[in-house]
């Protein structure tokens, strides 16, 4: 239910709760950073008219070079590419 209200809110609030969830990638803690990647990759998966702006904002963390983020957001972008192929 909470992923479903924040994807919503991704949505009403012109993608600032998008914008919340890249600057948590961006933290310290590797669990914290890893929770908050996958969230972006709900939202995508939830929201398809978010998709696309999830995938570059996760692009966009994959750019920082830091393992564990690259290696989340990859994962994340292949089960949305999985749930979307044809996108």
């Amino acid at each position: 239910m909470r992923n479903h209200v924040g994807c919503v809110v991704l949505v009403l609030s012109n993608f600032q709760v998008l914008l919340e969830f890249k600057e948590y990638a961006t933290e310290v803690d590797v669990d914290f950073v890893r929770k908050a990647v996958r969230a972006i990759g709900r939202c995508a998966i939830k929201l398809e008219r978010a998709a696309e702006r999830c995938i570059s904002v996760l692009l966009e963390l994959i750019k920082i070079k830091v393992n564990y983020v690259v290696q989340e957001a990859i994962i994340v972008i292949k089960d949305i590419f999985r749930r979307y192929p044809n996108t």
